[in-house]
């Protein structure tokens, strides 16, 4: 699939994308035995309830959300759910230490918590080490309550606006954040 027009911001590129390949699949993954395939039109809807869910949790700020967990379908609906909702993600690798994660999830003061079932073992320990953290969800557990949100999104997102922290191991001993834009991310689209 060749897109052939440039998109200041996600949720612009998922309303398209709902528009023009609707039935179409997006996504395909395996569980419980069987292959399980998502249209473009319920990866859309999907991806708006989380950014609802996302949206109505806060008073016109933007909070920081980490995605602790592997790469799955409900990892990509949150991540694209955040970046719609006009928040910060966070991509955390979950095989960081404790220690190390929660440095990480503080050094940006992050607010909620997407936690990777495997890794609920740290949820815990993160509400516990983490000043800011209001909530820790699971990736999984919490995906209907969270995916069936519905209403308006709106707000304007400035494509120049810090949308994702990425953490990133560099010569010295601490992690060291990248930020990057919603214009960074969708050039490589």
């Amino acid at each position: 699939m060749l897109i052939k027009r440039e998109f200041s911001d996600f949720f612009h590129l998922t309303k398209y994308l709902n528009k023009e390949y609707g039935g179409r699949i997006a996504y395909r993954f395996y569980r419980g035995g069987s292959v399980k395939s998502i249209t473009y039109r319920q990866f859309a809807m999907d991806i708006n309830g989380a950014a609802f869910y996302f949206h109505e949790s806060k008073e016109n700020a933007r909070y920081p959300i980490a995605l602790i967990g592997k790469s799955s379908y409900e990892w990509m609906v949150y991540y694209l759910g955040i970046l719609n909702s006009n928040n910060v993600v966070v991509p955390c690798n979950p095989l960081l230490s404790k220690e190390e994660l929660t440095n990480s999830l503080n050094m940006v003061q992050v607010k909620y918590v997407l936690l990777d079932e495997e890794w609920c073992h740290y949820s815990e320990y993160i509400t516990e080490h983490c000043k800011c953290v209001e909530r820790v969800l699971l990736l999984q557990k919490d995906f209907e309550e969270i995916t069936q949100m519905k209403g308006p999104i709106g707000g304007d997102i400035d494509p120049e606006e810090i949308c994702q922290y990425a953490f990133t191991s560099g010569t010295t001993a601490g992690s060291k954040v990248v930020t990057y834009s919603y214009q960074n991310i969708l050039s490589s689209i």
